[in-house]
């Protein structure tokens, strides 16, 4: 039993750790990281007067660092259990995502998707959308919307747009087929496919 006031959670790349924000009735505001059995269990750190209230978690491919998405964008830095802020922003940031490669961050926000480049501090704008509905590989990004596909290199670069039939709004857990011929989503009742006529930058 895990107990009560875990939120929300995130596995470590290598699948033995997982990070949680902890937040009991007693007010406690804090990342927890423990083995996966939640026997070794360690306080990254506890909140106090940063305005946390729904953090997103997740870990940068090395495992080394948390990233957490509420309201501003922060790194958490596992060894050391040191927080800092990469963005404060007044549009809300609710989710963020690594890109495969680990140099850039993408995150969600009103008004779009936004990929920041950690070594550079860059922000460069993708356009309206969701995480949900990115693909993520280690060459490019997919942003899938209703009628159109559009492509970016890891920088942010446009390389290219295709249309395509309409997309159910439910669609989830987007990804490209082997071939890179076709899009393959979920909805709340199936599985399916979409094809893509043309994936040229």
């Amino acid at each position: 039993d895990w107990g009560e006031g875990i939120k929300d959670v995130a596995w470590s790349p290598d699948g033995e750790k997982i990070a949680y924000y902890f937040a009991p009735k007693t007010g406690e505001k804090s990342i927890i990281l423990s083995s996966k059995d939640h026997e070794d269990i360690q306080r990254l750190y506890t909140f106090k007067g940063e305005d946390i209230t729904r953090p997103r978690l997740y870990f940068s491919p090395d495992g080394k660092t948390t990233i957490i998405a509420d309201k501003n964008l922060y790194a958490l830095d596992v060894a050391k259990k040191e927080l800092s802020t990469l963005i404060e922003s007044d549009k809300t940031i609710t989710d963020a995502r690594y890109t495969a490669d680990g140099d850039a961050l993408i995150y969600e926000a009103v008004g779009g998707l936004t990929l920041y480049d950690l070594k550079s501090k860059k922000q460069t704008s993708l356009g309206d959308g969701t995480l949900a509905q990115l693909i993520l590989d280690s060459d490019r990004l997919t942003l899938v919307g209703q009628t159109e596909v559009s492509f970016f290199d890891l920088e942010g670069k446009s390389t290219g747009k295709v249309t395509i039939k309409s997309l159910p709004t439910t669609a989830t857990a987007l990804m490209w087929t082997q071939d890179a011929t076709a899009i393959i989503f979920a909805t709340t009742e199936e599985i399916l496919k979409l094809s893509v006529k043309s994936t040229e930058k």
